[in-house]
């Protein structure tokens, strides 16, 4: 290239095209100063695609299946999962089995959060045939979102991820997977990778010396066997977490014999916020869950009451607050009560530290079970197992037909499979706690991605959700962020992104600092320290749900690192690229759609609807789609209501009532034909985004609506014509012959030549206000 052309060159990349708009032979200024750069032939308005990895096929990685293709343009999803379908929680991973709510089957297993608080914010069930829903239906549930959503179209089953290697040449992830069907052991490539490997991925036994040895059932609680039958049969159950609680309540009842051996004190607590839990089933009333599917705003104040109150509860985690007082105080005077059995054994389950420490557990039934005679609380640790049972230090030996391990997964976060970053450092060592070079614990900024692995995020990991609050809205905030991320980096030349080792660690100063002055840093054994008492708080957020919510409303640019497609590294040359927008390559888009009549309102028909769709595109808030629809639907509602009246009082006296079958059949299929183009049109636009069926449906039901209360309004028997004549509507009395009659008038030669004029009409309306959303920018900026 010549000193004379470089700098007027037009060139593509990364898979953008087009008619280039000017060539490297057009004639520059000799005089005029040089630069190294070449134009990159691209629109400013045309991202690139962008190939997204998400691992894990959970909860997080369902939603991550919905959010994201909503809100990235030109993303291209894929969903690795180990297991043969969604797993809840995510278990694409080397050495995990299964997820929460697929694989979780020992008795009693269920959730210990009200149903109603653990679904995704924009898909409610109201038909939860419990309070606290049986793990079957939680994993039904969420696999049911996810058919809803058409999830499965981004999924790799029996895919499980063997490593992650960052290719600085390239600048993709490196993914190895293993087909576990085929055994075929492939690598693809990723720009950015989501990790939703879930906080406990990779359950396994105990390493006690002679387990290997013992020959009777032997299972971890995450792997059970649903055909083990315990009656009469004693058994051993090993932990009093979560699981081990549940499993001593249900299985007491059902054996001769059961030994729990509960290595850590631990607070069993009435409730989460004051929902209270029994061991039986606590199901909702037919009555109930009528009201709920019929009465929607019945429903939302119900769900707003009942997921509030896990937003209320922060202040019990500061240490020496009144309300973590009170909690010690009810909780010990509960454990007294159901401990009246064998109040001997009160002082060996009350912790020295302060509630919240670790998780709160409900356990209903537990310290009833424990109170039993046919089971044995056991605080002695462990020795060895033998080939028929167990050997405590003190040297007694339990002889037992069945162990099962309640004893939790791993709880540091580190990734069961190398990942490898800039330079081949592995994550592993880095967060490993017994590391002697890396950092011994998660180390993160804000939770979302660490210093030195370029366009890794994590999803529900690190510092993931806040102390209150609940799951799913924490996991759909943190998504939303990332998708703000991702649009970032297709649009702007972004080859890498990363947070900065200074942003890092202030992040940890402050986390450090904020949790020295919460019960989280009391002398427990938890997941919130990675199961070291006293060890650095990583498992939640340093502040309430409500803080990480504002954290995560808008990304802090300032605290990233880039780097820049194309070789010069320049962070305009891609971004700006040919210095036009798609518009003006578009002879029909409307270039000064800021010009208005002067104090002309933007009109209720359409637009609000579109204004709603852009919004929602550009900042996720689909309540503005919803409103949208409202509005336009009731406007044109309104205007039916009077062709209705009119139509009603002036029918044409040979028509028998036709008039009106015929008007209103037209006038709806014409409306929802009008809609649907308008609607399709707008679902390839950028700044109208994609259609929910059930927006489109409300903007339908509320059109609809029009004619029939023009009918009320304005019914028959309140007309009076000038001719003295009743007005008699047939239709009322005939409707088949109506329905027969209409039918036939649609192959009319009039019909369709009415047919012809219309839809073009209605057409050009699609049309118009589908180019109208582009004055919703104007609007928008308004709000």
């Amino acid at each position: 290239m010549s000193a004379e052309t470089k700098g007027t060159t037009a060139t593509e990349s990364n898979g953008t095209s087009g008619t280039p708009l000017f060539t490297a032979t057009q004639p520059t200024i000799p005089d005029y100063p040089k630069s190294r750069l070449s134009i990159v032939n691209r629109f400013i308005d045309q991202p690139r695609p962008l190939r997204v990895a998400v691992i894990g096929g959970g909860l997080a990685g369902i939603l991550a299946g919905i959010l994201l293709p909503e809100k990235v343009p030109n993303i291209q999803l894929t969903i690795y999962e180990k297991n043969k379908d969604f797993t809840l929680i995510a278990s694409s991973l080397t050495y995990s089995r299964g997820g929460t709510w697929l694989e979780n089957v020992y008795p009693g297993v269920r959730c210990d959060i009200p149903s109603h608080v653990y679904q995704a914010t924009f898909e409610p069930k109201t038909d939860w045939s419990d309070q606290f829903a049986p793990g079957a239906e939680i994993r039904d549930y969420w696999q049911g979102v996810a058919r809803k959503y058409d999830v499965y179209r981004f999924a790799r089953f029996e895919n499980r991820v063997d490593e992650l290697v960052w290719d600085a040449a390239a600048s993709v992830w490196r993914v190895n997977l293993t087909d576990l069907g085929s055994g075929e052991s492939t690598t693809e490539e990723a720009d950015v990778v989501l990790t939703a490997i879930g906080r406990f991925n990779a359950w396994k036994l105990p390493e006690y010396p002679g387990i290997e040895t013992y020959k009777g059932v032997l299972r971890h609680a995450s792997d059970w066997d649903s055909s083990f039958d315990g009656a009469n049969k004693n058994v051993a159950v090993i932990g009093n977490g979560a699981s081990g609680i549940q499993l001593v309540a249900n299985l007491q009842k059902q054996v001769g014999r059961l030994d729990h051996y509960a290595r850590n004190r631990t607070w069993i607590a009435a409730s989460w916020a004051g929902d209270e839990r029994t061991l039986g089933p606590q199901p909702y009333s037919d009555e109930q869950k009528k009201l709920f599917a019929k009465d929607p705003q019945a429903y939302l104040t119900f769900r707003k009451e009942l997921e509030d109150k896990y937003w209320r509860r922060f202040s019990a985690f500061f240490r020496g607050s009144p309300e973590n007082k009170e909690l010690r105080d009810k909780f010990t005077e509960i454990m007294r009560q159901r401990l009246a059995k064998k109040p001997e054994l009160l002082e060996h389950i009350v912790p020295d530290f302060s509630p919240n420490c670790r998780r709160l557990t409900p356990g209903p039934g537990y310290l009833e079970a424990i109170s039993e005679p046919n089971v044995e609380y056991i605080r002695t640790p462990i020795a060895r197992f033998t080939e028929t049972g167990i050997i405590t230090t003190d040297g007694v030996e339990r002889v037992v037909d069945a162990v099962f391990c309640a004893t939790g997964a791993n709880t540091d976060m580190v990734t069961p499979f190398p990942l490898r970053g800039v330079e081949g450092q592995d994550l592993r060592e880095l967060w490993d706690p017994e590391s002697k070079t890396g950092h011994g614990f998660p180390y993160t900024y804000l939770g979302l991605a660490t210093p030195g692995f370029p366009n890794l995020f994590f999803v529900h990991g690190p510092h993931g959700t806040g102390p209150s609050g609940t799951v799913p809205h924490s996991v759909e905030s943190q998504l939303a962020l990332y998708a703000k991320i991702l649009r970032k980096i297709s649009s702007q030349g972004i080859r890498t992104i990363a947070p900065s080792k200074a942003a890092a660690d202030e992040f940890v100063e402050y986390a450090d600092a904020f949790f020295t002055s919460t019960v989280l840093s009391d002398k427990c054994s938890s997941w919130y320290n990675g199961g070291k008492p006293g060890g650095r708080v990583h498992g939640v957020w340093p502040g309430s749900a409500g803080h990480i919510t504002a954290v995560r409303r808008e990304p802090r640019w300032e605290d990233w690192e880039y780097t820049y497609l194309g070789e010069s590294g320049n962070r305009f040359a891609w971004y700006f690229g040919s210095g036009w927008t798609s518009r003006e390559a578009d002879p029909a888009s409307d270039m000064t759609s800021y010009l208005h009549v002067p104090g002309e309102s933007t009109s209720l028909g359409y637009a609000p609807y579109a204004a709603g769709l852009y919004v929602n595109n550009r900042y996720g808030n689909e309540w503005l789609v919803l409103l949208g629809a409202a509005l336009c639907g009731i406007s044109a509602g309104v205007f039916w209501m009077a062709e209705a009246a009119i139509a009603i009082a002036y029918p044409e006296p040979w028509n028998r009532g036709k008039a009106l079958g015929y008007w209103l059949t037209f006038r709806l299929s014409g409306q929802i034909l009008g809609g649907a183009i308008n609607l399709g049109l707008n679902a390839d636009r950028n700044e109208a985004g994609k259609v929910s069926y059930t927006v489109f449906l409300v903007f339908i039901a509320l059109q609809a609506t029009g004619p029939f209360v023009g009918w009320f309004l304005n019914t028959p028997d309140q007309v009076e014509r000038k001719d003295g004549k009743k007005v008699e509507l047939k239709i009322t009395e005939d409707p088949w012959f109506e329905i027969k009659e209409t039918a036939r008038l649609f192959f009319t030669k009039k019909f369709l030549l009415i047919l012809l004029f219309i839809g073009q009409a209605v057409f050009s309306e699609a049309v118009f206000f589908t180019y109208l959303s582009s004055k919703s920018r104007f609007f928008i900026r308004y709000l």
